[in-house]
């Protein structure tokens, strides 16, 4: 596995993936986005599509803006995101307007056997742990707990339609 730490910037602090990401058994930890403007992807940004998967963890990541939006404090996925056994945990989003202090997620978002937990989203955040704008969100066999914002949904802010079936 892969360990990212330590990194900022504005925009992807850990990592910024201009095309689709696949992590394995990797750490993004302790990395931020800070900016006037828009911060977003504290720990990871990824224009494509992202999958975390194999015991990877996105661990005390942040995403923040004091004039503007700080989205997706362990990763900002602009396109779908897959999480599959792996966990988001203790990551922060915070500014006038964050959205997702564990993941923004634009696209689609599946989860399997996977932990988002103790992220938030503060400022007038909404999401703590998710904030989801894909039609087509799956969750299943996955823990979400421990999450809070400021704002609207500590543990999941979906602004689109979440399939039928799904377990929170």
């Amino acid at each position: 596995g892969n360990t990212v730490s330590s990194g900022g910037t504005s925009i992807g602090g850990g990592m910024y993936v201009a095309g689709d990401l696949t992590l394995n058994h990797s750490t993004l930890s302790g990395n931020f986005a800070n900016a006037i403007a828009d911060a977003k992807g504290g720990g990871g940004y990824v224009i494509g599509t992202a999958t975390v998967q194999l015991n990877s963890l996105l661990f005390n990541n942040s995403a923040t803006s004091p004039d503007a939006e700080g989205d997706g404090g362990g990763i900002y996925a602009k396109g779908n995101l897959t999480l599959d056994t792996s966990m988001i945990i203790g990551n922060s989003a915070g500014s006038f307007s964050s959205k997702g202090g564990g993941a923004r997620v634009v696209g689609n978002f599946t989860s399997s056997y996977s932990t988002i937990s103790y992220n938030s989203a503060y400022g007038a955040g909404d999401g703590g742990g998710l904030f989801l704008g894909g039609s087509d969100n799956k969750i299943k066999t996955s823990t979400i707990s421990g999450n809070g914002s400021a704002g609207r949904a500590g543990g999941v802010d979906v602004r689109s339609l979440v399939s039928p079936g799904a377990n929170y």
